[in-house]
């Protein structure tokens, strides 16, 4: 506590220190500034081969991204940065005003900051009120009414489609140059998001996400991709437009943003990426929830589930525990690999036009993805949690008046971007905001990572903080079977047919897995060859016309509660559906050890929300993510405050012994450390800043 303390005196008077005593390095002939290229990606995870081995945990693939290596070789690779909030609206408004979602009052996609926090200068805005030219591209603000625009600019795009979907207009870009467009969005954007079908070219069918018919993850022949560009193609395209003509413009500052859209689903990828990666890849090696975590942590995975044609053939619930098939996790997983691979080969394109110009000598170039990506670990796809894999990810940006390229492993936020461009760009730094910055329309709540560019070994924050709101259970409010002890259990499978196969698996691996064969006199066969020392003492099953019905019993010496995901209307995951006698290969693990505690949130009314605020940081040399839950009180979309009296669950992970996050140990722990960490949660993002130069004791 007395290192607290210190540092929010420190801190405090020295946070708002725009740190211009190092050399600037050469600007444009006009002004000494420097140009900014801003590099953007979606759901990008840091597993890059830049950031091995130091950040990457679990299972993995090799990765081939040999253009952001290179860029990483001449900046500073931030390894321990991360978002505000793990998804795509809420993130790409913090970033973009430098102010944390509490302010932008931005918790999720849909509300515009302007409308919710206050008319908050964004990071374009800046620049171009500073005198630059400002250029966008692609996805940088989320589209639509979150920037701006209106709910149907995201799938029916208006007359002035391809260059306005709210994308923060008419604040944020340069509309006044006859010969650039203010901001470019790719025209084949609804094909390949939305049907990737001959006649939707420009709408999805019913007017809605839910109702596309494009897959989550498919390869594209060249023959396709010819006919049809990506939209990271012609993204990348008019972006080496935009440089070429700024080629000729020599006096002038600018500012251009690039945002590509992958590895955002879908996972629609030219072949020859896909086919950098073996087939299959890994599974993860931790498909089951954390032991002992709260069940409003959950999430259901409804983005993949809900939005694309073959996983909602799959009926999954996204229950707490349950898997998705094999065969799709690998496939997924490997297209998610190439996607990645197709954005480094874009970002090279821009990258060799920008050093093609003579343009890299006095432009900043930045790279973020705008929040991390779970690819099954913990049964969990997507974004939308407090766990490290969707907190964290990747930022990298050269500086040519900086030191030597190096790695920083100081934690640093994405509210930091917009101050820390300012003060590379030689433009005023926005002061640090005040409790209440609702009147004001420029300030941070981030500061400038400046001094890390001369001294990798500066530590800049005791922690960084992301937050998520969530209901009792999580995204997920539909409760989960649970066996407990020596009962009877039965669980109805509706829709299961003679041939079919239901998996059950005990622990965290595929020896401890035993496999039901539904026949056709209404009889279950249980196969133990693969079960090892299950414990399961019998199974009982009947065929109705309907679907099977399963009593298990069991017993185990040492564990008593064992958590079962449901599917959709209390039924079954099916693993295949033929009249096969052998399912090597096929089956799915679906139940799972491990104790989710049964009742974890107060008692609280339908639609009531949680706000998860979580942190990193560290305590005598050991790295911690402690996350509380208090209730949100207000509106859950946008304004609200916590009530931290009332908490429906903790969670503290030990990063240093278990860096994927699989145990809870908050129970377990002496209390001392707990009171500690919550102190400094509470205390919040000001109390963890440390003076410049200064490192954790």
């Amino acid at each position: 506590m007395i290192r607290l303390a210190i540092v929010i005196v420190i801190a405090l008077a020295t946070a708002t220190h725009s740190q211009r005593d190092g050399s600037r390095g050469g600007g444009s002939a006009k002004s000494g500034r420097m140009n900014i290229l801003m590099i953007a990606s979606d759901d990008l995870r840091p597993q890059l081969g830049c950031y091995q081995p130091e950040t990457w945990v679990g299972q993995h693939a090799e990765m081939h991204t040999p253009n952001i290596d290179a860029l990483a070789n001449r900046s500073v690779v931030f390894l321990r940065a991360y978002c505000q909030q793990a998804i795509c609206g809420p993130t790409r408004a913090s970033i973009l005003t430098g102010r944390r979602p509490d302010t932008t009052n931005v918790h999720t996609i849909g509300p515009y900051w302007r409308k919710e926090g206050g008319n908050f200068t964004s990071l374009p805005q800046h620049f171009k009120q500073s005198g630059y030219t400002t250029v966008g591209h692609g996805k940088i603000f989320h589209p639509g009414s979150s920037s701006g625009g209106t709910a149907s600019d995201y799938v029916n795009p208006g007359p002035a489609f391809p260059w306005v979907l709210g994308d923060d207009y008419p604040y944020a870009w340069t509309f006044d140059d006859k010969e650039l467009p203010p901001y470019y969005h790719a025209p084949n954007k609804m094909y390949w998001q939305c049907s990737a079908a001959p006649g939707y070219n420009t709408t999805c069918p019913g007017g809605g996400m839910g109702h596309r018919v494009t897959p989550s993850y498919a390869t594209v022949n060249a023959t396709l991709e010819a006919e049809i560009p990506l939209m990271d193609d012609q993204i990348a395209t008019q972006a080496i437009k935009t440089l070429g003509i700024l080629k000729g413009r020599p006096d002038t500052n600018w500012f251009v943003a690039v945002g590509f859209h992958l590895p955002h689903l879908p996972e629609l990828v030219p072949e020859r990426f896909v086919d950098l990666y073996p087939d299959p890849v890994d599974l993860p090696d931790n498909q089951f929830a954390p032991h002992d975590m709260p069940l409003v942590a959950w999430s259901s995975s409804g983005e993949l589930r809900g939005q694309y044609s073959d996983a909602r053939a799959l009926n999954s619930s996204g229950a707490v525990n349950t898997t998705l098939p094999a065969n799709f996790t690998l496939a997924l997983r490997r297209h998610y690999y190439g996607a990645v691979s197709y954005l480094d080969y874009q970002v090279g394109r821009v990258l060799t036009a920008l050093s093609d110009n003579e343009q890299a000598d006095n432009t900043v170039v930045a790279l973020w993805g705008d929040h991390g990506y779970q690819l099954g670990e913990h049964g969990i796809w997507g974004k939308v949690t407090n766990f490290e894999l969707a907190t964290h990810t990747a930022l990298i940006i050269s500086w040519p008046g900086m030191g030597r390229p190096s790695k920083s492993s100081s934690y640093v936020e994405f509210v930091d971007i917009f101050p820390t461009l300012s003060d590379l760009g030689g433009i005023s730094v926005p002061p640090l905001c005040p409790a209440d910055s609702s009147d004001i329309e420029l300030c941070t709540e981030g500061i400038s990572l400046r001094p890390i560019f001369f001294d990798s070994t500066h530590e800049v924050k005791l922690a960084s903080f992301s937050q998520y709101p969530h209901g009792p259970h999580g995204a997920l409010e539909a409760s989960a079977g649970e066996f407990r002890g020596d009962k009877l259990a039965p669980l109805t499978c509706p829709n299961t047919v003679a041939g079919s196969w239901l998996a059950v698996q005990k622990g965290h691996t595929r020896n401890n897995v035993f496999v039901f064969n539904v026949s056709s006199n209404g009889g279950v066969i249980m196969d133990f060859s693969d079960c090892g020392d299950c414990s399961f003492e019998s199974a009982v099953g009947s065929l109705t016309a309907t679907g099977v019905t399963l009593t298990l019993k069991f017993h185990d010496s040492t564990r008593t509660d064992f958590q079962i995901g449901t599917f959709a209307n209390n039924s079954c995951q099916l693993l295949w559906t033929t009249n096969s006698t052998d399912a090597s290969g096929h089956w799915t693990p679906f139940f799972r050890e491990g104790h989710i505690p049964p009742n974890p949130a107060p008692p609280a009314p339908a639609g009531t929300t949680y706000m998860g605020y979580t942190m990193i940081t560290k305590v005598e040399g050991i790295e911690y993510r402690y996350t509380e839950w208090p209730l949100w009180r207000g509106n859950p979309a946008t304004k609200g405050v916590a009530d931290w009296t009332n908490i429906a669950g903790v969670e503290l992970y030990n990063h240093t012994a278990d860096p994927e996050e699989n145990e809870n140990i908050e129970s377990q722990v002496p209390p001392a450390l707990v009171n500690e960490l919550r102190a400094q949660l509470r205390a919040g993002w000001r109390a963890a800043l440390l003076p410049n130069g200064t490192t954790i004791p």
